[in-house]
């Protein structure tokens, strides 16, 4: 017997993902812009165009159930999209930029992953073949367009951004050195510290709890 709630639940599915797609295609615009690895920027452009389809399967679904398409509310869209466009204001180096922009979208990726799989899984429950079917193709283009933008994020994109100078405002050391102030010389402060603590050793082997060893005399040579 079919769950009334569950059927529910799943109409509300449908409506959050299908305001999510909506913002998503609209975001996409923007990323495909503002990218500079032409894989990254041709990646953005072709995953716009599935989201069209995306867009027009969920559509589908809703004629399936008798509904008519509605936009729910996703914010959680929202908010990733908004994060991906405070990365691009920050004025970053394009390759900075660029591994920015991965992460923000395969964020998205792992978003739409989640709900599209819960998707497909109520629809087999609630015995909606069609719906399944539709969120199956979906479901795997969703998981294909992540795999490459990891392949793009390992190949190209990180390498180039791991490169990119360091802010100037960092001191801390990377593996290569970079974003050593001094050059590989030893500070001032480093130095003063160093001799802070030897004192402070040599006092303590000096201590009446430590009395000096003895001496041995050497023979007298003529």
């Amino acid at each position: 017997m079919r769950s009334e709630a569950l059927e529910d639940l799943f109409v509300h599915e449908l409506e959050e993902l299908y305001d999510a797609e909506k913002q998503i295609y609209k975001g996409l615009t923007v990323m495909a812009k503002k990218a500079a690895d032409s894989d990254l920027k041709s990646a953005f452009s072709t995953h716009q165009k599935q989201t069209k389809d995306h867009i027009r399967r969920l559509e589908q679904s809703f004629k399936a159930l008798n509904e008519d398409a509605r936009r729910g509310s996703a914010p959680g869209i929202h908010g990733l999209i908004k994060q991906a466009n405070e990365s691009i204001s920050r004025g970053h180096d394009p390759s900075v930029t660029d591994a920015a922009l991965i992460t923000s979208a395969q964020k998205i990726e792992h978003y739409e992953m989640a709900a599209y799989g819960c998707l497909r899984t109520h629809a087999g429950i609630l015995g909606y073949k069609q719906i399944e079917e539709l969120m199956s193709t979906t479901l795997k283009e969703e998981e294909e367009a992540d795999k490459l933008l990891t392949g793009i994020a390992e190949n190209s994109v990180n390498p180039h951004a791991a490169a990119a100078p360091y802010a100037q405002a960092r001191t801390g050391k990377r593996h290569d050195g970079a974003g050593d102030s001094n050059g590989g010389k030893i500070s001032l402060g480093t130095m003063a510290i160093g001799l802070a603590i030897g004192g402070a050793l040599s006092l303590l082997l000096k201590s009446p709890g430590n009395p000096p060893r003895p001496q041995t005399p050497y023979p007298t040579r003529y």
